[in-house]
């Protein structure tokens, strides 16, 4: 049972991330991780094996040294949201930090509870939230850059970040980005990035199999939606692998009404569906949109955490947020 409905006593002046793990638990397990609002800016992460019900925070802070010679903070704080992804049985998060704006990386494999291994993603910086994604085999960042025009970057690193392959995009935010990928029928993975452009109007742009120069290319493989927010978008991918038509499912905050926006578009490659919006509810900062997938026993379902207008954390099923779900 995924909870209906779940504001949460936790505050953040920005976005959360999310994302489903393994449970050990009566329900189903997810781990989210945002950024404090104590002045501070700390991390945290919190861990609900109650289908999102109950919550166990932890803030994060590295146990121990790193075998790269770090030395342990007290804790770690950052200047937006985070990013959060499974990759070889570990949970990766993935931030920019609240001094330099340099992005960091760390793990955990026990579900957040304690964090390893922290690292500087080369010498990169953001202005904004970056991304996270496993694919192929790849841990594969995204971000805006700090040079002044906001420049969208990719990275990967086939050795869980010590080193990275950086493609730089012809394409501009004035947000964080978001990562989802998928497998077709034909069994060729697409890797998809979403992204607000300096117009503010959503986009989507993808790359088949490992072919990250596509990324490169001007106007190439890429949706402009005709929607526009100030934050950044977030994608995840309904029926994968279960004999249906695949659905790329886009969530943002609107411009004006700040309202929680979701449209639809059948691979990514087809024109993205009329928006459905949440009449209820409102966010200041960008969603946090994944799938909660039990197949065959039940229908994947699109789970969303938010930040609302007072700055609490917000948990619960896209189905009963939204007044109708078309997929």
């Amino acid at each position: 049972m995924i909870a209906t409905f779940k504001p949460l006593p936790e505050t953040s002046h920005f976005g959360s991330a999310l994302i489903p793990v393994a449970t050990d638990g009566p329900g189903p397990a997810f781990v989210m991780a945002w950024t404090g609002t104590d002045g501070q800016a700390k991390l945290n992460s919190s861990y609900s094996n109650t289908g999102g019900t109950t919550w166990n925070k932890t803030l994060v802070r590295q146990t121990g040294p790193s075998r790269l010679g770090a030395t342990p903070s007290d804790w770690e704080s950052s200047a937006a949201a985070p990013a959060l992804t499974m990759h070889n049985n570990k949970l990766f998060l993935c931030w920019t930090d609240s001094h330099q704006q340099r992005l960091q990386l760390m793990s955990s494999s026990d579900h957040g509870r304690t964090w390893h291994n922290k690292r500087a993603i080369a010498e990169e910086s953001s202005i904004a939230a970056p991304a996270i994604a496993s694919y192929e085999g790849l841990l594969v960042v995204a971000w805006t850059g700090t040079d002044g025009a906001g420049t969208l970057c990719v990275a990967t690193s086939d050795n869980e970040g010590r080193t990275w392959n950086k493609v730089t995009l012809p394409e501009w935010s004035v947000a964080g980005p978001s990562l989802t990928w998928y497998s077709g029928d034909a069994g060729f993975p697409y890797l998809f990035l979403g992204f607000t452009g300096t117009d503010h109007a959503l986009r989507v742009r993808w790359c088949q199999s490992l072919n990250f120069d596509e990324f490169s290319k001007p106007g190439y493989q890429i949706q402009v939606l005709g929607e526009t927010s100030d934050n950044g978008p977030s994608l995840s991918v309904l029926n994968q692998g279960e004999g249906k038509d695949i659905s790329l499912a886009v969530a943002w905050t609107g411009t004006d009404d700040r309202q929680l926006h979701v449209s639809y578009s059948l691979q990514g490659f087809s024109p993205f569906s009329p928006k459905t919006t949440a009449p209820d509810d409102t966010s200041g900062a960008a969603p946090a949109l994944i799938t909660y997938r039990n197949f065959p026993a039940e229908n994947d379902l699109l789970v969303l955490t938010w930040t609302d207008q007072n700055s609490h954390l917000n948990f619960g099923g896209a189905d009963k947020l939204f007044s109708t779900v078309d997929v």
